[in-house]
């Protein structure tokens, strides 16, 4: 039940912050009210043609090595100290040495996970690229994005299973056996954070479906240029 929490927790904050305003933005450009596709804080990559080893490294290190894959750690790493599973060792969970080794776990684990997931795409030929939804609404866009974790696209642009996303997963879950503590190093455990990874690649992809209004919804709140940067790292394939 904690690890699903942990996975639905992401979810439903970044729907409770932004849903609104993305069905307000949905309304207005229906009506005409604004354009559909205002400019995003990064260039949208070209969706035809293939993909050479560096263009796809370069797609992966936006997520792998942006800011976000920095903060997220730090975060996920705060929360765990302040509500420790049942079992959580003390060095764990207690005192900056706790949070190093649990942003330290965090970083690993996202690290292998976006490198594993680089690496299969490119072996398998599948496109690294978010493809939006053609169609409006904002339900049928999260459930687009949402569904695009278990079935992206081949560089032919034909629809299949997700293999890259399910390989990075497993490897965030299970590269940790060897460094978390006693207790939390075992199989389930790995299991339950390759649930959390995937979870957290779904989350990518709804961010980037709603990357525009998300980057409109900011430039009303004031915030500053590299805040949106580091919350879109990707600007989707849009028709």
């Amino acid at each position: 039940m904690q690890a699903i929490l942990k996975v639905f927790v992401p979810f439903a904050l970044v729907t409770g912050l932004f849903l609104p305003q993305l069905v307000q933005a949905q309304k207005m450009e229906e009506s005409g009210g604004m354009s559909a596709l205002p400019e995003t804080p990064r260039r949208q990559p070209q969706a035809a043609g293939s993909l050479t080893l560096g263009e796809r490294f370069r797609l992966e290190a936006r997520l792998t090595l942006g800011i976000s894959a920095f903060l997220v750690p730090a975060t996920e790493a705060g929360i765990r100290m302040a509500h420790p599973p049942g079992g959580y060792p003390r060095e764990w969970s207690d005192g900056p040495g706790a949070f190093g080794r649990n942003y330290g776990a965090g970083l690993a684990r996202h690290t292998a996970g976006g490198l594993t997931r680089f690496a299969v795409a490119a072996a398998d030929r599948e496109d690294p690229r978010y493809y939006a939804s053609a169609r409006r609404g904002a339900g049928i866009r999260f459930a687009h994005a949402v569904g695009f974790t278990l079935r992206d696209r081949a560089m032919s642009g034909r629809r299949r299973f997700a293999l890259s996303n399910f390989a990075g997963a497993a490897a965030a879950g299970f590269s940790g056996m060897p460094y978390e503590p006693e207790g939390f190093n075992d199989a389930s455990h790995a299991a339950q954070r390759a649930g959390i990874e995937l979870g957290s690649f779904g989350m990518h992809n709804v961010v980037t479906e709603f990357a525009p209004e998300i980057a409109r919804t900011m430039r009303k709140m004031h915030l500053p240029q590299w805040m949106a940067g580091g919350a879109i790292s990707e600007n989707a394939v849009r028709p």
